[in-house]
């Protein structure tokens, strides 16, 4: 009676995570394969681009601490990311308006991946009215 409990539970896991762990898996790659870099790792706070951490893609949530970035396989992606902890120099850059929830700096962008290239992701806090801050791909190599 235990095994075939068992084996059912392992049977109705497999049957709904196994497709969204696929789907998600299907997305990224290794830089040895055909793929783009996506990251938010670098700042540049005199133009007011200040780094970002990638939440979701295509609405599936990732990992935790994605500054430096994923490699996707070539496609169009919904990339999510928000504002990364910022140090005291950003907190000054941003006239100090960093105590606000970190959803409120979300943003969506939409990504077409090309092999061999890599998208660089920022939060663009240029201008002085904070309702006009974005995700932006501000540099592609």
């Amino acid at each position: 009676m235990q095994t075939r409990i068992l084996v059912l539970i392992a049977a109705v896991a497999a049957m709904t995570l196994g497709p969204l762990s696929a789907s998600a898996q299907d997305w990224f790659a290794s830089p040895s394969q055909p793929s783009g870099h996506v990251t938010g790792a670098i700042d540049q706070p005199a133009k007011g681009l200040f780094r970002v951490e990638i939440t979701e893609i295509n609405g599936k949530q990732v990992g935790p601490g994605r500054s430096g970035g994923v490699w996707l396989k070539p496609g169009e992606y919904t990339i999510k990311a928000h504002r990364a902890v910022l140090r005291s120099a950003h907190t000054r850059a941003l006239g100090g308006a960093v105590h606000q929830r970190r959803e409120a700096d979300s943003n969506v962008v939409e990504l077409e991946v090309e092999e061999g290239k890599t998208y660089h992701l920022a939060l663009d806090a240029s201008s002085p009215r904070r309702s006009d801050w974005k995700l932006v791909v501000w540099k592609i190599e």
